[in-house]
């Protein structure tokens, strides 16, 4: 992901790598230029925990269950990063997302994103 409503990332950020699979950990670094035009740099951990069934729009899933957590530092701060999300394995599409931004103990930021639709494209 290059660019979302947070800002402008790079590099880019790695949502789930290709060879996603149970137990996986990774972790992950970017800068994010705000709309704001603060600059903000992120770190994250994420780990493969399980395989969990999801019910979203789209359908009943048995998905792969991965959690992360960081910190977004920016010139007044530091922002403590949580995210889950649920992946399906054989294409990687993300199938739900959870995340929980908090400064100073408060929460800041609460989404819960689920895949509604998706349509393979032509080829």
């Amino acid at each position: 992901m290059l660019k979302n409503n947070f800002g402008t990332h790079s590099p880019g950020i790695l949502i789930a790598p290709a060879d996603l699979a149970l137990g996986k950990r990774w972790k992950t670094a970017f800068q994010t230029k705000k709309p704001d035009g603060v600059l903000e740099t992120s770190f994250w951990e994420y780990h493969a925990k399980a395989y969990e069934t999801i019910t979203v729009p789209q359908g009943i899933f048995k998905a792969l269950y991965v959690v992360g957590s960081g910190q977004a530092r920016w010139p007044n701060g530091v922002t403590y990063l949580e995210a889950k999300s649920w992946f399906d394995p054989v294409s990687l599409r993300r199938l739900r997302h959870e995340s929980t931004f908090r400064n100073y103990g408060k929460i800041v930021h609460f989404q819960i994103i689920d895949l509604v639709s998706f349509k393979q494209g032509a080829g």
